[in-house]
């Protein structure tokens, strides 16, 4: 039995090129579409992008959002508001929008059933430990640990990690059922696949680019790491990077449907296709995401050694020019898309978006410090700039301070225009708002992740603390306010299994944040 896989070679970076980028209609016209991008984080980045999502929601704009992109504790939240299946209710999901004047300290602490806030709290280290040792007692693979895991804590609530009979994942995942039955489509070319081997979508939700990193040279320590994504149609390394990989290998250059992930390829078809052998298991949600957050695997396996090989790990093959054919699918490791490029920005300027929210729901404290305003190392990398030592004074351990010790890896937008954000950041933030600042921006061209020179209009919606949200709470709100370790910069690993409370306040702030600001997030959608 084989497979017959789409592919889709990349040289070019304009949104047209990506397939998915015209299967679906925009909400108005191109001048109107808007992109979303929520970080990397943890406990921390679910929690805001909760309360994120709410608030878009309640301004009426979600729906118009084309694009999503995440990192992370992100993807953890995008992976499953995109695929939330119907029977769950969006209201309990999403959760409630309160004004901060009504938080009370007898209900703080409480979530609706079917809560995405839900799962922080049950990522205690006892309860990762019990389940890692679980997962190996029914025989998974090292390689496999962690996206059993995030499949166990993240998905399964909601409906979302199937398993076979060895305890695997037993489903893929695409676009929508009517997508998998079109004429030409992954059902017709693969007769003996059927549409309940999927997850798909269930609801309209925006186009989602989930990112990770794949590690170019697994036997060769401080190798390169490439950017890896995932969208609800294809998934792979867009740029090309000849001789990049083990024995000279060329890695990515363009994307295949994600259902070939895993797979060798044999030979090329007609029309963009080629045959590949069949998977050991299919690629699921839980994989995607266990890549783009797979920082926690590296961290729980540096602090417990018997964990060994804890990092996800997969066949892969290179699209470029059918360059398959001479370069065999290798098990690559796969990285957390945050110790590459933690905002998720990147992946929607690939696409040339002309409008971002991009979510920065970092742990670093918006503070200035004599006279350098401090925030998230990863914004001053987007810039080109080298990362401050105030700025990695709360870095994630994983993360190195320059990608590839390379300072232009990631940049994306010309260094002059980082002043005029942070200023704008310091300026909203030291008056009592949100941590908001608009800019128009001309990108500056990455071939590694395929982004070329365009016009952008970007939001930046900062995490730290506002001290007119805080004003609104009653005494004993702020009381507990004050008394949250870290609020609302949750330290990303030793934070991990945050409180009902704890996620509460921060998707309160973050939703709140959007609300204030309305005019601000509207003006994206106005073209």
């Amino acid at each position: 039995m084989s497979y017959d896989v789409r592919i889709f070679p990349l040289p070019q970076t304009s949104a047209g090129a990506d397939p998915a980028s015209i299967s679906m209609q925009g909400p108005q016209g191109a001048n109107n579409f808007v992109g979303v991008s929520f970080s990397g984080g943890g406990s921390r980045a679910l929690s805001a992008a909760m309360g994120q999502l709410r608030g878009l929601r309640a301004l009426g704009v979600l729906d118009d959002v084309f694009f999503l992109s995440s990192v992370s504790g992100g993807t953890w939240a995008s992976a499953l508001y995109t695929y939330l299946p119907a029977a769950f209710s969006e209201d309990d999901f999403l959760g409630p929008v309160v004004a901060p004047q009504r938080l009370r300290a007898s209900t703080i602490g409480q979530l609706p059933p079917n809560n995405l806030g839900s799962i922080p709290p049950q990522l205690s280290i006892e309860n990762v430990l019990s389940t890692l040792v679980s997962l190996i007692e029914q025989g998974y693979s090292a390689d496999s640990l962690w996206q059993g895991l995030v499949g166990t804590y993240i998905l399964q609530p909601f409906g979302l990690w199937n398993q076979n009979f060895n305890g695997y994942p037993d489903k893929y995942y695409s676009l929508s059922k009517a997508f998998l039955k079109l004429n030409g489509g992954i059902l017709q070319r693969n007769p003996k696949l059927r549409a309940k081997q999927f997850y798909v979508m269930e609801r309209n939700r925006p186009y989602l680019v989930m990112n990770g990193s794949l590690v170019s040279n697994p036997s060769v320590d401080g190798s390169q790491l490439l950017p890896f994504e995932s969208t609800q149609l294809n998934l792979g390394v867009r740029s090309v990077f000849p001789s990049m990989g083990p024995n000279g290998q060329d890695i990515g250059g363009g994307l295949m449907e994600a259902f070939g992930m895993g797979s060798a390829w044999q030979e090329d078809l007609k029309d963009g296709r080629v045959e590949t052998t069949v998977p050991a298991r299919p690629f699921s949600l839980c994989d995607i995401a266990g890549i783009s957050s797979a920082a926690f695997a590296e961290t729980f396996q540096a602090k417990f050694p018997w964990l060994d090989l804890l990092v996800p790990a997969y066949p892969y093959w290179p699209v470029y020019k059918h360059a398959a054919a001479k370069n065999a699918a290798y098990s690559y490791e796969f990285a957390d898309g945050g110790s590459l490029e933690d905002t998720g920005i990147a992946a929607l300027l690939a696409r040339r978006l002309p409008n971002i929210i991009a979510f920065v729901n970092g742990s670093t404290p918006l503070q200035q410090t004599g006279n350098e305003i401090v925030v998230d190392s990863q914004i001053q990398l987007l810039f080109g700039i080298t990362p401050t030592t105030e700025s990695l004074r709360r870095k994630e351990i994983y993360r190195k301070a320059i990608p590839n010790d390379d300072v232009t890896f990631t940049q994306v937008f010309h260094s002059g225009d980082y002043p005029a954000l942070v200023q704008g950041l310091w300026k909203a933030n030291s008056a009592g708002g949100p941590a908001m600042f608009t800019q128009t921006l001309t990108t500056k061209a990455n071939p590694n992740f395929g982004v070329e020179s365009y016009p952008v209009r970007v939001l930046w919606v900062y995490n730290t603390f506002v001290q007119n949200w805080y004003n609104l709470l009653d005494d004993s709100m702020q009381w507990i306010v004050d008394w949250t370790l870290n609020f609302p910069n949750y330290d990303t690993v030793l934070q991990l299994n945050l409180s009902a409370t704890e996620v509460n306040l921060l998707a309160n702030l973050s939703c709140w944040n959007l609300q204030t600001n309305a005019k601000m997030v509207l003006a994206l959608f106005n073209g």
